[in-house]
């Protein structure tokens, strides 16, 4: 066999195997989303509206007015707490393993921040919407259960405690829009 000939058969193979690789995408990973929490960290309120997808299918969406971290009593110790005057938890969707997606935005802005959460490698995990001031949604981060049961237990015990200060109102069930 010539050189031209090689590399030919080469270039060839390469070109139907690489086709075959781009068609199925072998990082996107299956979690089991159990909760998002949109965490304000600036002063004063900011809008925020709030999309999670499962398996590219949108399965909550809506928007939420979160009071600033000077609203909250706990000063310094705020990064401690899960569910407080200034964070949403939001819940409710099927969490059977899937490919999950979360996006958020300032509801003043055009631009949605999207996560899927590919790089984890924990099956249990939840999400948490950083919200600086006028900056907008600086990202959201991926936090890791150790196990199901893990996952359960704590979706359980801030359910309870996530009231919307104003209003007495929670995010579960929340109803996606259209």
């Amino acid at each position: 066999m010539n050189r031209r000939t090689f590399l030919a058969t080469l270039g060839g193979t390469a070109a139907v195997g690489g086709a075959g690789y781009i068609a199925i995408d072998p990082f996107q990973r299956e979690h089991r989303l159990w909760c998002v929490r949109l965490n304000n960290t600036w002063f004063g309120e900011a809008e925020v509206d709030a999309r999670v997808k499962r398996n590219g299918t949108v399965v909550h969406e809506d928007s939420y007015e979160i009071p600033g971290m000077d609203a909250s009593p706990r000063g310094d110790e705020e990064p401690l707490y899960w569910v407080d005057v200034n964070r949403r938890l939001l819940y409710g969707w099927n969490t059977d393993p899937a490919v999950f997606t979360v996006e958020s935005r300032r509801s003043d802005r055009d631009k949605w921040v999207s996560q899927s959460f590919d790089h984890v490698e924990a099956t249990n995990i939840h999400a948490t919407v950083d919200i600086y001031g006028s900056s907008g949604v600086a990202g959201t981060r991926a936090h890791e259960f150790g196990s199901l049961a893990q996952a359960k237990g704590f979706v359980e015990e801030v359910k309870p405690a996530n009231r919307d200060q104003s209003a007495g109102n929670t995010t579960e069930r929340a109803s996606p829009q259209k």
